[in-house]
């Protein structure tokens, strides 16, 4: 057997091990490494038949030109394998991230109908407040305001484990690569812009509280 033969026949086995071994999971995935294997058998067998002219063995271009595509095919391989895997890996980031977007976003919603009750109660008492102190009954109205801060505080415990999750999907370098990273990081910036928004509520709330005891 020629050495060339030789070559390409080892080489053959090379990949069969590569594919009996490496071959992606999904579809899209093995599309990837055929890709890569036909791009690099292309690039092989002009690389070969490059070696076979400047070796001077013209006779046996076609051989070397064999042996290269073969070999160029083995290196796409691999290389397909390799970004066939980051796209599995991605894909599964962003389903995973897509389900912390649904458990930021019902978050949000339950933060901002607490601010919109919270703002409207405030209101009230606001405007009740003027009334009660010029009766001498502002019990009522004080009673009313640490109703609601106890309110807050609760809400704020049912929102830890949203705040943590917050954090932790934040500081993930998987998350970062991920596509819908920056739908994440909008939900996210809405669930601080919405407990900011309390905090300047409470601060009113308790601004009114003090205002009564004057």
């Amino acid at each position: 057997m020629k050495p060339h033969s030789s070559l390409a026949v080892s080489l053959l086995l090379v990949v069969a091990t590569l594919f009996n071994t490496g071959c992606a999971e999904t579809r899209d995935g093995r599309k990837t490494q055929a890709q890569g294997t036909a791009i690099g058998a292309a690039g092989g067998a002009i690389l070969g038949a490059l070696v076979g002219v400047a070796s001077g063995n013209r006779r046996n271009v076609g051989g070397y030109a064999a042996a290269g595509a073969v070999a160029g095919g083995a290196a796409g391989f691999a290389y397909g394998t390799v970004v066939a895997k980051r796209k599995a890996r991605y894909a599964r980031a962003e389903q995973w991230l897509d389900q912390e977007i649904a458990l930021a976003r019902r978050a949000n919603n339950r933060a901002y109908a607490y601010n919109s009750s919270l703002k409207s109660r405030l209101a009230n008492l606001q405007a009740r407040a003027k009334a009660a102190r010029t009766a001498g009954n502002r019990a009522a109205v004080k009673s009313e305001i640490a109703q609601l801060q106890r309110g807050a505080a609760q809400q704020a415990r049912s929102e830890a484990q949203t705040e943590t999750d917050v954090k932790a999907v934040l500081g993930d370098s998987q998350a970062r690569s991920a596509n819908n990273y920056g739908s994440y990081q909008k939900e996210a910036n809405a669930f601080h812009k919405a407990k900011s928004e309390r905090g300047e509520l409470l601060d009113r709330l308790a601004s009114l509280d003090n205002s009564l005891d004057r």
